[in-house]
Order: C-alpha cells, then structure tokens, then sequence
C-alpha cells in the first residue's frame, strides 16, 4: 500500500510520535511505535468489514490464522447488525 521500506516506516513513527511528545508533553507516546499503528490499521480495516484475506495482504501477514488469533477482536454492534441482515433467518 506504501511503497516505502519497513525501515522508513519506523523511522516516520519515530519521528511523529516525537513531535506529539513534544506538543502534547504526554509521556504515553513515547510507547507508542510501528507496530501499535500496524495493530490500530487493522483493526480499523477489519471493522469496516474488509476481508481479512485482504487486510493480510496488504499488512504482509503471511499466516491467516495468526492474524485472525490476533486481530479478529469483537465486532462492533453496527457490524453484527449488517452480517445479522444478511441471513434472513436470524
């Protein structure tokens, strides 16, 4: 989705979660780093409902059942109500 090295992406964390210590002086940021904003990305996208065979891909998960195990969470209320509509049974 960027086509930018791991590296970078790290290195642009960094320097954003610098910049909000800076501003905010909220001592929280400085645990903030890559992998908290990978894990909020997709959580994000999983509850919008895209297939998490999808989210994998884009995420360079290579193990569907280890993203799932981690990143399935609850769905929101909303998105109960429109996988509920789609079974007319329920």
């Amino acid at each position: 989705m960027v086509d930018v090295s791991t590296r970078t992406l790290r290195r642009w964390t960094a320097k954003a979660t610098d910049e909000l210590l800076d501003e905010t002086d909220e001592p929280g940021w400085e645990y903030v780093g890559f992998h908290d904003l990978r894990r909020t990305w997709a959580t994000s996208l999983r509850s919008e409902d895209v297939d998490a065979m999808v989210v994998c891909d884009w995420g360079g998960w290579d193990d569907l059942q280890t993203f799932l195990d981690h990143y399935r969470g609850t769905h929101t209320p909303e998105a109960q109500r429109r996988e509920r509509e789609k079974v007319e049974w329920l």
